[in-house]
């Protein structure tokens, strides 16, 4: 797998027959989503007869496609870098992560939009629900979230407060118009229990070589089409020192989350649903379809 790295981000790409990932997103019909890790589905999905939210339900069995990361040893930009770096280096080499061929991207982000991670994390288990209503912008997690109280958090808890816990990575599923915590769910916890957001990584689909391509010519089209209507020197100044700054975003256009079918389609998706009622399922999930 091949890898550029840029400012708060890096680029990785391979080529190859486009196969099923370990982990990927599987849809059947026009209103259902399943999300699978090796052969097993940790997390259903429906949309809703309105097509104004997703009611989620998931099971326990999700693995980290990371190993354990080590706290900064020291704050700031330096140490941001080297949890990027080693992110992408351990994704790369992962058994069990989302990647397939083509171009992804990892960016670093200090906060996501305002109010992200205390109104929008799912904090319900096993079931939830994402209102797209509200524009949302989801943090789903993978396995129940530890207590903030429980014996082994004080030390991510300290860790948080002095600044040094490695970010939580993020997946970026269009189908959820949010993200899935690939790693870091009990730092996450330990961020928020000391009044603070966590730092995340966030892997997203990356635009083709093609389709950035042509963004940039289209964009340069524009460019020379302003600054040909200026006549004023400085006008023309900032106008290309805005416009230049704006191209770096064409290095991190995200694509929509690849999807493949369930096996079986609707039948595929109902016999993974009734695989796990009854003995799994709450109260909260009794309406759930019964096909």
């Amino acid at each position: 797998m091949k890898r550029q790295d840029l400012d708060d981000a890096i680029v990785l790409s391979a080529t190859g027959p486009l196969r099923r990932p370990p982990l990927r997103m599987e849809v059947a019909g026009a209103d259902r989503m399943l999300l699978r890790q090796q052969g097993l589905a940790i997390l259903l999905g429906r949309i809703d007869a309105t097509r104004t939210g997703v009611e989620l339900f998931r099971r326990t069995g999700f693995r980290s496609p990371l190993p354990p990361l080590s706290p900064a040893p020291q704050a700031g930009p330096a140490s941001h870098k080297q949890w990027l770096s080693d992110v992408a280096d351990l994704l790369a080499r992962a058994d069990n992560s989302p990647l397939h061929p083509g171009r992804w991207l990892l960016e670093y982000r200090e906060r996501l939009a305002p109010g992200t991670w205390k109104g929008e994390l799912l904090r319900d288990w096993p079931g939830g629900y994402l209102d797209w209503r509200r524009g949302c912008t989801a943090v789903i997690p993978l396995r129940p979230l530890t207590d903030p109280d429980a014996p082994w958090m004080p030390p991510l808890r300290q860790r948080a407060r002095a600044g040094e816990l490695a970010p939580v990575l993020l997946w970026e599923v269009s189908g959820f118009d949010g993200w899935a915590i690939l790693d870091g769910h009990d730092r996450a916890v330990a961020a928020l229990a000391e009044g603070c957001e966590p730092a995340s990584i966030v892997l997203a689909r990356g635009w083709s070589v093609a389709k950035q391509t042509d963004a940039i010519l289209g964009a340069v089209d524009h460019q020379r089409k302003v600054l040909a209507g200026l006549r004023d020197e400085e006008a023309r100044r900032a106008a290309t020192e805005r416009m230049d700054a704006g191209m770096a975003r064409f290095a991190y256009g995200h694509e929509r989350t690849m999807a493949w079918p369930v096996p079986g389609g609707l039948s595929g998706w109902t016999a993974a649903l009734m695989d796990y009622r009854g003995s799994q399922l709450t109260t909260h999930q009794q309406h759930w379809p019964q096909s």
